[in-house]
């Protein structure tokens, strides 16, 4: 959804490589794309939850570090220390688990000189950009044996902002308006069930229900909140003024239902599928912007823009996957995933421009554009284990995207204030893209002890996936991930 994709992109990035969900993640199942897990994995999982065998309590954490990044044209610089702790424990017949997931800090900088060009003469500026990332997530699980099933019941509350700014020395009225300076806020409840439910002849099924409402200020995800941002006045050396404001007041509630299919074991190989649908719902009943823009050797304002906004926003993901592990030794299991997502969005966006310069008089634009846009990409996902001794064994996989399709169409609609037309636009357009590693992990597990697990891992998973189609880019986005499990062995 358009409304739901314009995230502040380090906090996006960051989500990529912790995996789309909060949920306690191990080393491991970011490494294979989830295709093999540890206790970490289930501590919050509305089914898994009943598949760890626990005596009164474990305790399990991951830290994860996100390297750098560089580029031709800027140095970019992305730090940041993310923890992932959660605790289970029991009472009477019902386990409880708390998880929690957040940053220690990070910043994203970037320093650009510019200089004269050929072209065209301009003072020479130095400007710096940089953006801190902030989330803290927290889930809450029960678990319920009910005979034959095992019903989970999870609460969860995520919040998340950023601070964006960008500031520079020796500012001209031409390059006054990139400056800037952002913050933003938002938080978003949910709630989900799941149970698992296992039939005499080994086939097994396990329906899930999410729902959550989305808050945030400034980045055009949120509900029920005034939602601002605001770039000064920025003043330039000569006295030349640029101000810039938005109000955006959003809805977006969202949920997913799915089921897990488990296929009766033969042998060595476990096949199991799954297929989910998600929505998303995206209403703006408030949406302004003001724009002012003053010269300040002549004294004259140059433009003053005010925008009158409403949109709205509609998403719809389908999802097939079909996953498979075999025994190949005693020592090696291998396991791979195809999957298929379908995307649908669509988004108006309608407004009133209100427009008042020096040499013409003010007049009112009234806009409507529809957007349409069909993505399908297939995924393909493998990985495997090795027990190397009795105390250490190493894991790797890969995520791979073999072709991306998308589809979008645009119309609007216009009518000037001054001229009194009608204007009607309308667009089409496809792209295909070229295959890409999404991707890759590889790292040992320890087990010194029964009530001990350690786990090392580097992840490869830049936030721009294209970039991966050279293992120089892939090496230069390494993300170290370290994960530890303790917990109380049953007596048996």
């Amino acid at each position: 959804m358009k409304l739901t994709r314009n995230i502040v992109g380090v906090i996006a990035s960051i989500a990529l490589t912790l995996t789309a969900t909060a949920q306690p993640v191990s080393p491991v199942s970011e490494g294979t794309d989830g295709l093999f897990s540890t206790d970490t994995d289930n501590t919050t999982s509305l089914t898994g939850w009943a598949d760890i065998d626990f005596n009164k309590f474990l305790v399990t954490g991951t830290y994860g570090f996100l390297g750098a990044s560089a580029s031709n044209s800027a140095h970019t610089v992305l730090k940041t220390h993310v923890i992932n702790g959660a605790g289970m424990f029991r009472l009477g017949d019902i386990t409880f688990s708390v998880s929690y997931l957040g940053a220690l800090g990070g910043s994203s900088d970037a320093e650009l000189e510019l200089r004269e060009t050929e072209k065209k003469e301009q003072t020479p500026y130095t400007e710096k950009s940089n953006t801190i990332p902030m989330f803290h997530n927290i889930r809450i699980l029960a678990g319920i044996p009910l005979g034959s099933l095992n019903l989970g019941v999870r609460a969860g509350l995520d919040i998340g902002g950023s601070h964006t700014g960008k500031t520079g020395n020796g500012l001209t009225l031409d390059n006054i308006k990139t400056f800037y300076n952002k913050n933003s806020f938002s938080f978003k409840p949910q709630f989900a069930i799941g149970t698992k439910i296992v039939m005499d002849n080994g086939w097994s099924f396990s329906p899930s229900i999410d729902f959550s409402t989305s808050v945030t200020n400034s980045s055009g995800i949120g509900q029920s909140v005034y939602s601002g941002e605001d770039t000064g006045p920025v003043v330039s050396g000569n006295g030349s003024q640029y101000e810039s404001r938005k109000i955006m007041r959003t809805y977006t509630p969202a949920g997913t239902v799915g089921v897990g299919i488990g296929f009766p074991q033969s042998g060595r190989v476990a096949w199991s599928a799954n297929v989910s649908y998600g929505f998303a719902l995206g209403i703006q009943p408030e949406k302004s912007e003001y724009m002012r823009l003053y010269n300040g050797e002549t004294k004259k304002e140059i433009i003053s823009e005010h925008l009158m906004k409403s949109d709205s926003s509609q998403g719809h993901d389908v999802t097939l996957k079909f996953a498979g592990n075999i025994a190949v030794t005693e020592k090696l299991k291998v396991a791979g995933r195809a999957q298929f997502d379908a995307l649908y969005d669509y988004t108006v966006d309608g407004g009133t421009t209100k427009i008042t310069n020096a040499n013409e008089s003010g007049f009112e634009q009234k806009k409507t554009s529809e957007t349409h846009s069909l993505l399908l990409r297939p995924v393909i996902s493998a990985g495997a284990t090795y027990q190397i001794t009795d105390t250490l064994s190493w894991y790797g996989g890969m995520k791979f995207v073999p072709t991306v399709y998308t589809l979008q169409t645009n119309s609007r609609y216009t009518e000037d204030g001054v001229t009194a037309t009608d204007v009607d636009e309308s667009g089409r357009s496809q792209t295909v893209s070229y295959p890409y590693l999404a991707a890759f992990g590889t790292g040992f597990q320890f087990n010194p002890a029964q009530e001990l697990n350690i786990t090392f891992g580097l992840l490869f998973a830049p936030s721009d996936v294209t970039e991966l189609n050279t293992i120089g880019a892939v090496l230069n986005n390494a993300n170290l991930r370290l994960g530890l499990v303790w917990k109380d062995v049953p007596n048996n």
